[in-house]
């Protein structure tokens, strides 16, 4: 269903013709026909933010505006048996992002997603993503945030240590615990708002009473990161 290149990444190639889910009328028809006929040169064509063995991230430019697809592959032959008979980890992941809505979360929100489906078998899928004007913490974003956080009298870096806080504790409150905290899953709009990206690592806390524990030393590791780039860059 997925063919390697020489390189060892997985180039995604459609065995049947995908479903469509749209949960948004914004989404360009073309894009869409694009992603159906011609999924690999449609990613190419974008800026590529992130690609390996298990997820291949580009940004598309639209007439309507920019949006994010992320196509989800398969790292082995055990984890492509075993997707089979779920959900499509792209239909999982839109469940995610309105559900974490609901409690209050910011996250990019599903626009429409691509899975394919033989019978009771799933295979490829990728969802489409509203494009977030904003940058990650491991991008530097307590520069972008600068104004904002003068206007509540604040550093760039306390206005993020404040929302990564606030976040963490209402992560607590609902049950839930980040665990692959890393500036790379944090990133803010130009108003100062905190997104939560990677929510596939956003588990139940009680699950065997560990990833509480976890989320508070991961969040403890992601302020520790943070300081350590922004004086870095001070310097």
């Amino acid at each position: 269903m997925i063919k390697r290149s020489s390189r060892d990444l997985l180039r995604p190639a459609w065995s049947v013709d995908p479903q469509v889910v749209r949960f948004d009328s914004r989404v360009d028809d073309s894009l869409l026909s694009d992603l159906v006929n011609e999924i690999e040169s449609t990613m190419k064509a974008g800026e590529t933010y992130k690609r390996c063995r298990a997820r291949w991230v580009s940004r598309i430019d639209l007439p309507s505006g920019p949006v994010v697809v992320k196509l989800f592959t398969e790292r082995s032959a055990r984890h492509a048996l075993k997707q089979r008979f779920q959900r499509s980890r792209a239909r999982r992941a839109a469940e995610k992002a309105f559900r974490y809505t609901e409690y209050g979360f910011n996250t990019p929100q599903p626009l429409a997603i691509l899975q394919e489906q033989r019978g009771p078998f799933r295979g490829n899928s990728c969802i489409i993503y509203e494009y977030i004007d904003g940058a990650n913490i491991a991008a530097g974003s307590w520069r972008m945030l600068s104004g904002v956080a003068e206007l509540q009298g604040k550093s760039g870096l306390e206005y993020i240590y404040g929302q990564i806080r606030e976040t963490r504790d209402r992560l607590i409150q609902a049950g839930l615990a980040h665990c692959d905290c890393h500036a790379g899953n944090f990133m803010f709009d130009r108003q100062g708002r905190l997104y939560l990206l990677d929510l596939d690592s956003i588990k139940p806390a009680r699950v065997r009473r560990r990833n509480g524990p976890r989320m508070h030393y991961l969040f403890d590791l992601l302020e520790r990161g943070i300081t350590t780039r922004a004086n870095a860059d001070a310097a």
